[in-house]
């Protein structure tokens, strides 16, 4: 390998691990800015909708173009271990099918339910009516999503862990680390130990993003793993 090609891969996995930093910042940041509604009844739901809509879409919206910053990450990373070895590649796909997941569930939270609760008020008593059984399909449909992002990242985690353990010094660290935090998400979330709810899935993105900034910070000191 020739000093250019050496310094262009160097390059490009520090550029990798500062977007896999960066996405675990953003992540955290915005989960904990996350909004919630607390009432109820009909009416009370729909005003709480309607005043945390655009707070909601922003959210999501950045939630949703956070999974596609660590996708790419996450992508140099895999470049670092090897692309060709089947781990690497194996928690590349299941991380992508991971980000498809949760931006299908960041997509019904953020921009559907509040889309379909100010179109079904408008109706008064017959639009809560109509409205109560679209939002139990949202609600199982987000939960679905949620579940199989949360899974599928975490065997992501797994298998570039399984990778990394294999590399002398700091980045062993890092793979041993990211095989306890993700076999305990698959653990709580596969058993439902720790409710998907948002302040549950809050806690999900807290040791999730404990990886990532590991992973990250590894692939900014230590390039060439």
């Amino acid at each position: 390998m020739t000093d250019s090609t050496t310094h262009d891969a160097t390059r490009r996995a520090r550029i990798a691990g500062v977007c896999i930093v960066a996405a675990a910042a953003i992540a955290l940041a915005f989960m904990l800015a996350h909004p919630s509604v607390g009432a109820h009844d009909p009416a009370g739901f729909v005003e709480e909708m309607a005043r945390q809509a655009r707070a909601a879409a922003i959210v999501h919206g950045v939630l949703i173009a956070t999974m596609y910053l660590a996708l790419l990450g996450f992508l140099g990373l895999t470049d670092a271990l090897g692309a060709n070895r089947h781990a690497a590649r194996a928690g590349f796909i299941a991380f992508a099918l991971g980000a498809l997941a949760h931006t299908a569930a960041a997509t019904i939270n953020g921009f559907v339910v509040p889309a379909l609760t100010a179109r079904y008020a408008e109706d008064g008593e017959a639009g809560f009516q109509s409205l109560h059984p679209l939002l139990a399909l949202c609600r199982e449909m987000n939960f679905a999503s949620a579940v199989l992002g949360v899974v599928a990242m975490s065997a992501a985690m797994l298998f570039w862990s399984l990778a990394l353990v294999r590399r002398p010094g700091a980045a062993r660290l890092v793979g041993a680390t990211g095989l306890v935090i993700g076999a305990g998400l698959l653990v709580v979330t596969l058993t439902n130990a720790l409710p998907m709810d948002v302040h549950g899935f809050t806690l999900r993105i807290l040791a999730q993003s404990a990886w990532w900034f590991g992973a990250g910070a590894l692939l900014i000191a230590r390039p060439r793993l």
